[in-house]
């Protein structure tokens, strides 16, 4: 699926996951594990 999306469109779409787990009713712990984890992979895909 991932591959007909181009980079941006993935960057986008992360970017969207992201804020929608931050807005999440989830537990703080939770929440920073979430939001430390999709950091890394958008950083991930920025730099590839």
């Amino acid at each position: 699926m991932f591959n007909v999306i181009n980079d941006n469109g993935r960057a986008i779409l992360l970017l969207v996951l992201y804020a929608l787990c931050l807005n999440r009713k989830d537990s703080t712990v939770e929440k920073v594990k979430i939001v430390q984890h999709l950091h890394l992979t958008i950083m991930s895909v920025l730099v590839s």
